[in-house]
């Protein structure tokens, strides 16, 4: 049970961390600067002088694509901690019953 946990919260940390591992935030700026561009770019050539309000836009936008990136990356590091936690629940329960039967528990982890 020791190595089982053990090991979901390694993979747990590991899934923490890789938002920062794979530079996303770097990337995710990149493309913002990209898209208020080429927003900056089609006001500028439609003539309509609205290019303040293309770049609030495109900005908007991308606030809301760089949440659902990060909740993505987010999500399978909340599901591992949840799988450990049941675990640790389950075994917890089967030690209570068992030393409610007499059962001597040995080890640690």
């Amino acid at each position: 049970m020791c190595a089982a946990v053990n090991d979901l919260e390694h993979v747990r940390r590991t899934l923490n961390h890789l938002s920062t591992d794979l530079n996303v935030e770097s990337i995710l700026e990149a493309v913002e600067a990209a898209e208020i561009a080429a927003a900056t770019q089609a006001a500028t050539q439609a003539g309509n002088g609205s290019v303040e309000a293309a770049t609030q836009v495109a900005r908007a936008n991308s606030n809301g694509w760089r949440e659902e990136i990060y909740r993505e990356v987010e999500i399978p590091a909340n599901k591992i901690e949840m799988f450990a936690m049941l675990i640790i629940a389950q075994v917890g329960a089967k030690v209570s019953i068992g030393r409610s039967h007499g059962v001597k528990i040995h080890g640690r982890c």
